[in-house]
């Protein structure tokens, strides 16, 4: 300890301080690594914290000659990832994805179904990955 100093409150060190490890007797601080494994200890709990994407892929079943008319409509609707115009069953499969399984409905009922020569429409949420 340098003459005349305080020893700094609850064994805390300044910045870019050094002090001997009471286990292994070795120099810690910021040179040694210390620093890297805090940094290592955030990354991880920011990635633990980030949510799962909710995904959900919506089958419409248009009235005839109006798919594209449809799918043009389809492109200004908040969570809208991908549409894609589709032969068989379905004339149009449309993926969502929203960061809360709450809005996919709220989409759906208020965005989607009311667009104009859309017959019926099936929806399907997929299981959260992350």
């Amino acid at each position: 300890m340098v003459h005349g100093m305080d020893p700094p409150p609850s064994g805390e060190l300044p910045d870019g301080a050094a002090r001997k490890s009471r286990r292994s007797g070795r120099i810690v601080g910021p040179e040694s690594g210390a620093g890297q494994i805090e940094k290592a200890i955030e990354k991880a709990i920011e990635k633990a914290m980030v949510k799962a994407m909710v995904k959900a892929y919506v089958l419409i079943v248009t009235t005839p000659g109006q798919t594209r008319a449809v799918a043009d409509a389809l492109r200004d609707v908040p969570h809208v990832q991908s549409i894609n115009e589709v032969m068989g069953p379905y004339d149009v499969v449309v993926e969502l994805v929203a960061d809360e399984l709450t809005a996919i409905p709220i989409v759906l009922t208020e965005q989607i179904r009311t667009i104009e020569g859309i017959q019926s429409t099936t929806s399907l949420v997929a299981f959260p990955t992350k």
